[in-house]
């Protein structure tokens, strides 16, 4: 149950952190176009790995 709640604040706080970044890099004025090529690759990597953590570890129980 621990584990569950230390999982679900983790999304929580990630998902968070993305969207900070998100505001405070790139939205507001960023003015080199290369910083926000890397913000935005940045955020694109956590998204994906995060996506592909959870939808591992949901299906990594299942009988197959």
């Amino acid at each position: 149950m621990f584990n569950l709640l230390l999982m679900g604040l983790s999304i929580i706080f990630g998902f968070l952190l993305i969207l900070w970044l998100i505001f405070k890099f790139i939205i507001l004025v960023v003015k080199n176009i290369y910083l926000k090529y890397i913000f935005f690759r940045i955020i694109l990597n956590f998204t994906f790995n995060w996506g592909w953590l959870f939808y591992y570890k949901k299906n990594m129980n299942k009988e197959r």
